[in-house]
């Protein structure tokens, strides 16, 4: 755990941790398996407690990624995974061995936009980038394998799968129009929506105002395609 504070994260209610290499359990409470197929960390809150870790994302950047998994799964447990005030990630009851990875874009410092009344823009000034928050109550463990940050132009305007839009409610709050979508499936990375039998069903969203290009990634099980538009 003073390694992970070393680093800059600040832990929360956290008084247990596990560290798991290709070889195995590594350092901390090694009583719970490890895959042997990635290096990844949980941290946590032992017994009926909520327990969190966080990080403050860096200036200069503008998108990030963090690739995350749950183990040691029980009907009580609640992970989840914030960024400022975007839910990436909010599960009850645990995933079991699914490892998903959820992007997101995240606000840049500094910042000198704001402005008077009197329309006079404001000295720059610097304020605290978005954090982002991996908390766990119930006894489970939220393990996270990466975090990783780039900049990019492009913005992202609806993310499918767990965390994200998978279900025909959150795709319309979404803003999506759905037109004969009677079912749908939803898996860690992705989310498909179709009209169950001899039918056709359209998803549309209007594209923002403002905008020239877009892109979209097309999963399994077609071949995984990225598409770009102008």
């Amino acid at each position: 755990m003073s390694g992970l504070e070393a680093n800059g994260w600040t832990l929360e209610g956290i008084n247990d941790f596990q560290v798991c290499g290709l070889g195995g359990c590594t350092a901390g409470w090694c009583g719970n398996p490890c895959s042997g197929t990635e290096e990844y960390a949980g941290f946590w809150c032992g017994g009926g407690c909520a327990g969190s870790i966080s990080y403050p994302l860096p200036s200069g950047y503008n998108r990030g990624l963090i690739q995350i998994g749950v183990s040691y799964t029980n009907p009580s447990c609640h992970g989840t995974v914030t960024v400022g005030d975007q839910t990436l990630f909010d599960d009850n009851g645990g995933i079991g061995n699914d490892v998903m990875k959820l992007e997101f874009m995240y606000n840049e410092v500094p910042r000198s936009t704001r402005k008077h009344a009197t329309n006079r823009p404001l000295t720059p000034f610097v304020v605290q980038g978005d954090v982002i928050t991996v908390s766990e109550e119930g006894t489970c463990l939220v393990d996270v394998y990466k975090l990783k940050v780039s900049t990019s132009d492009w913005t992202i305007v609806s993310m499918f799968g767990r965390g994200g839009v998978d279900t025909p409610e959150k795709l319309a709050a979404a803003g999506w129009q759905l037109d004969s979508i009677d079912s749908y499936r939803s898996t860690a990375q992705h989310t498909g929506f179709w009209c169950n039998g001899e039918c056709n069903g359209v998803l549309s969203l209007p594209l923002p105002r403002g905008s020239s290009r877009a892109r979209i990634v097309r999963p399994a099980p077609f071949p995984p395609s990225v598409y770009e538009y102008i």
